[in-house]
């Protein structure tokens, strides 16, 4: 089952999610969909603490994202990464 959807910097390390949103102009989504970061793609949080880099493992690539980055990427909780 699904959880309410919370920012990539408040999920928690190990857990799944798929990109619900980005709250930020046309410049953060540009350079995060050039990462594969858009809306429907699924996202696994490797690391990270308190307000340094968080980790992701997006497409098989892993990506450091600042923290305010990570903060404006909404995303839902999933089972499982996919």
């Amino acid at each position: 089952m699904e959880s309410h959807p919370c920012s990539l910097a408040e999920l928690e390390n190990g857990a799944s999610a798929r990109v619900e949103s980005v709250q930020g102009g046309q410049v953060l989504l540009k350079r995060l969909g050039a990462m594969g970061i858009i809306p429907g793609a699924h996202l696994l949080r490797e690391e990270g603490h308190g307000r340094g880099p968080v980790v992701v493992l997006a497409k098989g690539a892993r990506l450091a994202l600042g923290h305010g980055m990570a903060s404006k990427i909404m995303v839902k909780k999933t089972s499982r990464h996919g």
